[in-house]
């Protein structure tokens, strides 16, 4: 009995410690692949850089500078792919007391979003990386170094001070950590006269998702549709990019009626809806996908077979353009409808 009291004391008396294996950092060229893949172009009343940092449907938020996007008129946004889209001044977003602001573009393309990391972990010494659009080139520039100081009361939001150069056009571009997560927005540098010393700042990422809440949610469809009405003439958008725009929308929309009709119990009223959707040569995975939940939920409640094989068919040309839509979380946060979500749920079951 003594032992026994005296194993159980000890094991009482025992500290269990869980050790947390460290994160594998990325190789220098891996973490230059995600700042292409994340990091946008900004050309218009003045030029910089930008960073994709949310997605809602077809619908991309890009965060940047204030400074880059604060002068009145027209500005395109240029994606990893080359593509371009034009959004106005009228539709930023400045983000309050800091120099960050943010706007939308719509787009059925399919761009990577930034993977968020801790700002607060990053301390002095710890390496970066910088990314952006230098002006009057189309390459994207791509800087290593370290952080040299954490400013305590920071003026418009910068409070990352680091040894990197970098050039004009830069700004708004993505603060990267070793595993090539955001941590930060580059975005201001200034000179001794006396030294020709450079210092650059940056802005904690932090400092958006602090903010990030009182940015407007996405514009309904028909005033995206209304705003893509109404681009300016002067901007040199092709038709193919006006046109690739205007699907994108027209698809959302389409999406969103089939979605109501569906949550109401108009299973055939969102069939027919969403079949507008992927009658193109490249149809939408979002309604690609609710179309097939769609057929093979109506063939099995009327015992159809060609039905359910149909919506099993459309399910997989679905996700093998966008494997998320496969996932009950992605649906929940782009608000598919609790019914809908149901349907799914059973649907992946037989895909």
């Amino acid at each position: 009995m003594r032992v026994a009291g005296g194993l159980a004391a000890l094991l009482l008396g025992t500290a269990i410690v869980i050790v947390q294996p460290a994160a594998t950092a990325l190789t220098p060229s891996e973490i230059a692949d995600i700042a292409q893949q994340i990091t946008v172009r900004i050309d218009g009343a003045s030029t910089g850089s930008g960073v994709i940092i949310e997605r809602q449907d077809n619908v991309y938020t890009v965060v940047t500078n204030w400074h880059v996007v604060q002068l009145k008129g027209n500005y395109t946004v240029q994606t990893p792919d080359g593509k371009k889209y034009t959004f106005n001044h009228s539709q930023v977003k400045q983000l309050r007391g800091v120099d960050l602001a943010v706007f939308q573009f719509t787009s059925n393309q399919n761009y990577r979003v930034a993977e968020k990391g801790n700002s607060d972990q990053v301390a002095l010494g710890t390496n970066i990386s910088v990314a952006g659009y230098p002006q009057g080139t189309s390459d994207i520039d791509f800087r290593r170094g370290a952080i040299s100081r954490l400013v305590t009361n920071p003026k418009d939001g910068y409070a990352f001070v680091y040894d990197i150069g970098g050039f004009p056009g830069m700004s708004g571009g993505a603060i990267l950590d070793e595993q090539g997560k955001l941590v930060g927005i580059h975005g201001r540098a200034t000179t001794r006269p006396d030294t020709n010393a450079t210092t650059v700042f940056g802005i904690p990422l932090k400092t958006y998702l602090s903010l990030a809440p009182s940015v407007n949610p996405s514009l309904d469809p028909i005033a995206q549709l209304n705003q893509a009405a109404h681009i300016d003439s002067s901007i040199s958008t092709s038709p193919e990019d006006f046109e690739s725009q205007l699907e994108a929308l027209k698809s959302t929309f389409s999406f969103k009626i089939g979605l109501g009709k569906y949550e109401k119990d108009d299973l055939e009223g969102a069939i027919q809806e969403w079949k507008k959707s992927v009658s193109t040569d490249k149809p939408d995975a979002k309604s690609l996908f609710a179309l097939a939940v769609a057929l093979y939920t109506k063939g099995d409640a009327s015992g159809e077979l060609r039905l359910r094989q149909q919506g099993l068919t459309l399910g997989k040309q679905a996700l093998s353009i966008d494997k998320r839509y496969g996932n009950i979380e992605f649906l929940k946060e782009n608000l598919w409808g609790d019914r809908l979500l149901r349907d799914t749920q059973k649907f992946l079951q037989y895909l």
